[in-house]
């Protein structure tokens, strides 16, 4: 459960811009819970500069870092408000050349990317392949959120990374690890992401929206990435849940 210490809250709207699950809106110039399902991400309590909002009952391990590859893991975040800027192109074009590198299924490398690049491009995909769905009564409850203001398909990003592939057997795991290695590269680089289950699901609604999405013929979109400079910073690692982890000694 979300409180909040309204002794030292500013009433900023930083935590309610960067809920996942709009749990939390503003009233009356305060945060507050609306509505929504809390997936106890912890975004809402560490992108807080005054420390006014804890997650009570929430996850409770926590971790520290000893070399740069853990902090890049422990500190990426899922970005969902971005600075309108588009990412450096030669950042973006290094990290993809190095993420052709990741691992795949008996290292047959059928996968690619897809790069919808700056942010009217972006809104342009968007707009027409909402139009199809209207016209087509696909995705009705997205088109819903995103009418009423809530853009969770691609979070108004800069900038989109579709990674496609074959239909063969790993082609989604082979697209997972490249773009988790992806993330990661971009990460680094002070570039924030978000993985695009609903931009997924939406641009997959037929080949004709997959063409419109640049997805070559023939080819499954199995992941789409999120890219562009956070408009918010972080303050920590949030806490997760302890993995449960048996040792067969």
């Amino acid at each position: 459960m979300v409180k909040f210490d309204m002794d030292k809250c500013v009433g900023c709207g930083k935590c309610a811009a960067v809920c996942p699950g709009l749990v939390l809106g503003m009233k009356d110039g305060r945060p507050a819970v609306v509505g929504g399902s809390c997936i106890e991400c912890g975004h809402c309590v560490e992108v807080c500069t005054h420390r006014a909002v804890s997650l009570a009952g929430g996850p409770t391990a926590t971790a520290g870092w000893e070399t740069e590859l853990e902090k890049n893991v422990l500190t990426r975040r899922s970005i969902r408000n971005y600075l309108p800027a588009a990412p450096d192109r030669k950042v973006l074009e290094r990290a993809l050349h190095i993420a052709g590198w990741a691992p795949s299924a008996k290292n047959q490398n059928k996968n690619g990317w897809t790069v919808v690049y700056g942010r009217e491009r972006v809104r342009g995909l968007l707009g027409a392949t909402l139009d199809w769905c209207r016209e087509n009564g696909k995705n009705r409850g997205i088109v819903r959120l995103c009418e009423s203001g809530a853009n969770l398909v691609t979070c108004d990003a800069p900038c989109l990374v579709f990674a496609w592939a074959d239909e063969v057997g790993y082609s989604d795991t082979d697209c997972a690890i490249a773009l988790t290695t992806l993330e990661l590269l971009l990460h680094e680089k002070n570039l924030g992401t978000c993985w695009g289950g609903f931009a997924t699901r939406v641009f997959s609604s037929s080949p004709e929206v997959l063409a419109l999405a640049g997805i070559p013929e023939g080819k499954k979109l199995c992941a789409t990435l999120m890219v562009g400079y956070p408009a918010e910073e972080y303050q920590g690692v949030p806490a997760r849940p302890e993995l449960p982890c048996i040792w067969r000694d």
